[in-house]
């Protein structure tokens, strides 16, 4: 079967007995592997997909997120053995936005030979004790004993915002980040992804212990805008990373770079992929 860039085949791999989801978009240069963040799903990536036209490109849904089974609970362990089973036996470039980055991290640390590198987007990596500090004086929301519906996709769809705000994508993002946001039930429209799980966050020092023995080499793409990350964090990074690594900074950008920064991401996902 021949594969276009701008027609992405599905496919699917079993991995501990549920299905993950995730769209191959066609091309003949290095193969890349692309993981979303947090509630989020693999049409975060398309336009970065689109802008890596001439590579084979991999956008994954973690299990919870997008087309991927839900599973009776989430685990680190299993997410990275999804990330190793997408990428198959193609040692692809890793690349990780948010929550996936520090996904990435531990999958590239617990697999270095499955990976060509790591490029990581505006993902939180810090001390545990800025963790700590963060949650402090965040605002935290109760978590959901029911899931919410909506008599109509579009009903459902209103409801989407960005966490943390930003500037919202243009109309034709947001259509295609609907194809894979909301899902239809015999009670009315939902969000994909998980709403009932816990996924892990990687907060309580995973990620730091992560980035200390992984040697890959490693591209840190951030936000000058970001509401995650800042300039001192992003060279805290850099500086507890064990291998070699080079810094990117969007200065136009918010977090959720695969979705305003698009180009961008694609540019560092290429320059990466020349350094190796």
């Amino acid at each position: 079967m021949s594969l276009d860039a701008a027609q992405p085949v599905t496919r699917t791999v079993e991995v501990r007995g549920a299905r993950v989801g995730f769209s191959e978009f066609g091309g003949e240069g290095p193969d890349v592997l692309l993981v979303h963040g947090s509630r989020a799903h693999r049409g975060w990536w398309h336009g970065v997909a689109e802008a890596l036209h001439g590579h084979r490109v991999r956008a994954m849904d973690l299990t919870g997120h997008g087309s991927s089974d839900h599973r009776p609970a989430y685990e680190i362990g299993t997410w990275v053995e999804e990330i190793v089973a997408v990428a198959a036996d193609r040692r692809p470039l890793l690349v990780g936005h948010s929550l996936g980055g520090r996904a990435a991290l531990t999958a590239a640390a617990a697999r270095p030979a499955a990976f060509a590198g790591l490029v990581l987007v505006d993902a939180p990596i810090r001390p545990p004790r800025a963790y700590l500090e963060n949650r402090r004086t965040a605002t935290t929301r109760p978590p959901r004993t029911t899931v919410p519906h909506h008599p109509t996709k579009e009903a459902a769809f209103a409801r989407f915002r960005l966490f943390p705000e930003q500037p919202m994508p243009t109309a034709e993002v947001m259509a295609r980040l609907a194809a894979h946001s909301v899902r239809s039930t015999p009670h009315g429209w939902t969000w994909s992804h998980d709403q009932l799980g816990e996924f892990p966050d990687l907060y309580s020092g995973e990620a730091e212990q992560a980035l200390r023995r992984c040697f890959v080499p490693l591209t840190y793409v951030y936000g000058g805008r970001s509401g995650l990350m800042t300039e001192e964090e992003a060279q805290w990074v850099a500086a507890n990373h064990a291998g070699p690594t080079r810094l990117v900074r969007v200065a136009g950008g918010y977090h959720h770079l695969p979705l305003d920064s698009p180009r961008e991401c694609a540019d560092a996902i290429r320059d990466a992929l020349r350094s190796e």
